[in-house]
């Protein structure tokens, strides 16, 4: 169970890695869905890559961050709680991203 840590991180890569390289067709389900990127197939397709760049990249860093803290906490005894401030960093980290996209989508397509 402790070791839920480093979902996150990996699944942010491997998203990072379908939303970057696959052409996802705008949808209501899967992808970088907000009002400003479902405006165009444009936008779309640039936020979704963006996004994708992004979650690898802070997926990436965030997985040899949480490796490195985890192992250093795995000896003390509340390591569940040393889990349970990693997982929220991660989450926090998850949602960064919106607000730059939305900045370059703000920009890019007026």
């Amino acid at each position: 169970m402790k070791y839920i840590v480093f979902l996150i991180p990996i699944i942010m890569i491997f998203a990072g890695l379908f939303m970057f390289r696959c052409s996802i067709p705008r949808n209501f389900i899967i992808g970088y869905r907000t009002s400003r990127s479902m405006k165009s197939e444009a936008s779309w397709k640039f936020a979704n890559q963006l996004a994708g760049k992004l979650w690898i990249v802070i997926g990436s860093v965030l997985l040899f961050v949480s490796t490195i803290i985890f192992f250093c906490f795995s000896l003390f005894p509340n390591i569940e709680t040393v889990s349970t401030i990693i997982i929220g960093i991660q989450l926090f980290m998850m949602v960064v991203p919106i607000f730059f996209i939305e900045t370059k989508l703000k920009h890019k397509f007026k």
